[in-house]
């Protein structure tokens, strides 16, 4: 927030909102998460240090401040049940089921219809100049 930070020196309400709250989310989460490279911290003295951040200007002090406050109401433990497995698989599903099946691609073997429909147009001016009198 002060200015310091990587990389382009922004200032306070100049670094995007979803910064912001991005860094706040994954300040916290490092200090929490078990196996972490300091060890797991308490919820307690994560939120202290969250505070403490927001008054040296290294994070967004009214952010932080409802970022506590979802966690006071929600819990501290908020978010960590989520199945982030499931939600690649389930985004994989999706992403194979977007993808052009070979049937889609009819037998010009163009890869989209603006393809395909272009491939068609070449071969009926083709036809039309092959049986035009000249």
């Amino acid at each position: 927030m002060d200015g310091r930070g990587y990389p382009a020196g922004l200032i306070g309400s100049e670094i995007p909102l979803a910064s912001r709250i991005l860094a706040i989310c994954s300040t916290y989460d490092t200090m929490t998460a078990r196996g972490g490279y300091r060890g797991q911290m308490p919820p307690e003295e994560a939120i202290a240090e969250l505070r403490n951040a927001a008054r040296n200007g290294q994070l967004d002090a009214e952010l932080v401040e409802r970022f506590i406050a979802v966690l006071e109401r929600e819990g501290v433990t908020f978010g960590q049940e989520a199945d982030f497995e499931g939600e690649f698989e389930f985004e994989r599903r999706v992403r194979k089921m977007a993808e052009p099946r070979a049937t889609d691609l009819g037998s010009s073997g163009a890869r989209s219809p603006l393809e395909r429909l272009g491939r068609l147009a070449r071969k009926d001016r083709r036809r039309v100049q092959e049986s035009s009198p000249r």
